[in-house]
């Protein structure tokens, strides 16, 4: 695992450092070897950004390995089932960020769904920040302490004979200064509980305290990889 961790490292900060060549923030991705990692392996990525006013890139911060939630796999699990088909869910009630618990109702659409998040309409996931420092576990639903949120407005997909990754990015400008140790990625779910659509945590990490000034911009990137061949 320490070699996958290190392969994984280098590719993300590889990514990042391409970041310094350019101050347009469009995406940049790093040409290296994932050949020692077996097959079968999902590894989870989380870079961090931080761009002054003037867009240049002034903090950088990868963590490789994260933590899912339980949520993660029932969203995936939701968004297979049809009503037509019969669930089963050993742990019979998942938690939606705002608290409330249940299990997810039998309509006939189970897809993502979209919302306004941060006056951005048409969105199916979102970064939550916030400046908790409890240890994230599998069970989480919500940030600890949750200030403010963005949306995700980037989504990359991509494949070759031996592995697959999707990558998804969220940006988020301070408007005031905001101290952040805490960041979480969650989907918006129809059906989610019952026949409500609700948000639900997927991935909470704690970091390292991160200061934004007025202007600054927090970039937010998490990668999922899976290699097959």
């Amino acid at each position: 695992m320490k070699k996958i961790a290190a392969i994984v490292m280098a590719f993300a900060l590889g990514a990042a450092l391409g970041m310094l060549g350019s101050l347009s923030r469009t995406p940049h991705r790093a040409s290296v070897s994932f050949n020692k990692i077996q097959t079968g392996i999902v590894v989870p990525v989380l870079t961090i950004n931080v761009y002054d006013k003037s867009g240049a890139l002034i903090y950088t911060y990868t963590k490789v390995g994260d933590l899912p939630t339980k949520n993660f796999l029932k969203w995936l699990m939701n968004t297979w089932w049809y009503s037509s088909s019969s669930i089963q869910l050993t742990n019979q009630s998942w938690t939606a960020e705002d608290g409330t618990s249940g299990s997810p109702g039998s309509g006939n659409y189970h897809a993502g769904a979209q919302a306004t998040v941060a006056g951005v309409s048409s969105i199916s996931l979102k970064v939550a920040l916030g400046n908790g420092t409890a240890t994230p576990t599998i069970d989480d639903y919500a940030l600890e302490n949750k200030l403010d949120e963005a949306p995700v407005t980037w989504y990359c997909f991509d494949a070759n004979s031996t592995h697959m990754w999707i990558e998804v990015k969220a940006t988020y400008t301070a408007t005031s200064p905001i101290n952040i140790t805490e960041i979480g990625l969650l989907g918006y779910m129809n059906y989610g509980i019952t026949t409500s659509t609700k948000w639900f945590l997927l991935f909470r990490d704690v970091v390292s305290q991160i200061t934004l000034d007025t202007d600054q911009t927090l970039e937010v990137r998490y990668y999922i990889y899976v290699r097959y061949g």
